[in-house]
């Protein structure tokens, strides 16, 4: 498929399908089970919510990655590149915490609330068909040559799934954290964020740091410089860095 001319149709008509497919599929596999027993209907909806949910593995990950840069910073290069695609070789600490910060993220909308807001919408097989949306635009959403234009719709439409999940996400995070005095900084941060990038699949990058710069606010303030900066327009006020973990207590 992805060869030849219109190469951002065939994506479409394939990304779609499956996307439809797994709808459907997951429909008459419901459908079924209810017309065998309600307690087997139950039981694949429970199955398929569990499944479906990520989180608390990432949480572990991103928890050693701060532990790990606190010991050394080749370490903590090595830890973070489990979680990140990008070349960690030449990081430095405060782009490594960054870096699992961003995924953390990203993967607290992709794995939690957006997969949460599509079940309440449309059950189970909304649920499901977003998460086949999520992998579509993990597996060929990018902007390379390979995939430029056979995943543009397959990434248009993670961007359409994930608007308003992303957005819940920063706002969620922002109500729960503990640094009220800095709730409407990173807000506006956030914004400021959101509007600056121009391609469709650096949006998707933009629309997932989001909820990034609430995720900062998590923990108590401390006095040391902060993790993340401002745009280019010029220095502005920025609050103290935030530390999500502490450091574990080494034995003499």
């Amino acid at each position: 498929w992805n060869r030849g001319k219109d190469r951002v149709w065939k994506g479409g008509f394939f990304s779609i399908g499956l996307i439809l497919g797994v709808f459907m599929i997951t429909t008459g596999m419901l459908h079924l089970a209810g017309l065998i027993h309600p307690f087997l209907y139950g039981l694949l909806i429970s199955v398929g919510v569990f499944y479906c949910l990520a989180g608390k593995t990432l949480i572990d990950e991103v928890r050693e990655v701060f532990y790990a840069v606190d010991r050394s910073l080749e370490e903590g290069r090595k830890r973070v590149g489990r979680i990140v695609g990008r070349d960690t070789s030449q990081l430095s600490a405060q782009e490594i915490r960054t870096a699992a910060l961003e995924t953390l993220a990203e993967n607290l909308s992709d794995g939690v609330v957006a997969p949460m807001f599509w079940f309440l919408l449309l059950g189970l097989p909304g649920m499901m068909a977003y998460k086949m949306v999520n992998t579509l635009d993990s597996m060929i959403g990018y902007k390379n040559e390979r995939y430029l234009e056979f995943g543009r719709i397959a990434a248009r439409i993670d961007d359409m799934a994930n608007y308003i999940p992303a957005r819940l996400t920063s706002l969620l995070m922002l109500l729960v954290s503990v640094c009220l005095s800095a709730r409407p900084y990173l807000w506006q941060l956030s914004w400021q964020q959101h509007i600056c990038y121009i391609s469709h699949n650096a949006r998707v990058c933009c629309r997932k740091r989001q909820p990034r710069h609430a995720l900062l606010s998590a923990r108590k303030k401390q006095h040391s410089p902060a993790l993340i900066s401002t745009n280019s327009a010029g220095p502005t006020h920025r609050p103290p860095r935030l530390r999500l973990f502490p450091s574990p207590a080494v034995p003499r």
